[in-house]
């Protein structure tokens, strides 16, 4: 069985501004937290398995047909290391595709050797929907 913290919170997609409708032209950031995830398996009930899963790549779907595939997890602002800007008005979902590299141990295994495990695991996440407007300013006079 896999430890609560796989299912953590912690990569899921966040944008900022974090809620209500976003900018057309104005840049949306993105970011997600890149921490390693640590659990222990059972396997056949006579092993226990420790591993450590590392992400990799984060493939951002922003929901108007771009996308953006980097190794670099973003941050908050006031850092503008990952956006994107909406062309036009609609509604629009962004989206977190993020793959994971794996190592593991066995603690049957008398030095306890960690090994890089074959194949990568994929995790995807889907924001909130929200819609992309235009403001326009209005002199008074």
């Amino acid at each position: 069985m896999i430890s609560a913290g796989w299912r953590s919170r912690r990569f899921e997609v966040n944008h900022q501004p974090s809620d209500g409708p976003m900018l057309v032209t104005k840049p949306v950031i993105v970011f997600t937290e890149p921490a390693d995830r640590e659990f222990s398996v059972a396997l056949l009930d006579a092993y226990d398995v420790d591993v450590i899963v590392s992400p990799r790549e984060y493939s951002w779907t922003f929901g108007d047909g771009e996308t953006l595939t980097t190794t670099d997890p973003g941050r908050p602002y006031p850092a503008f290391d990952l956006t994107h800007k909406y062309s036009q008005l609609g509604t629009a979902q962004i989206s977190l595709t993020t793959t994971w590299t794996a190592k593991y141990r066995v603690d049957t295994d008398p030095l306890l050797l960690w090994r890089d495990a074959d194949g990568n695991a994929v995790t995807v996440h889907a924001g909130v929907e929200f819609e992309v407007i235009e403001l326009r300013s209005k002199l008074v006079g």
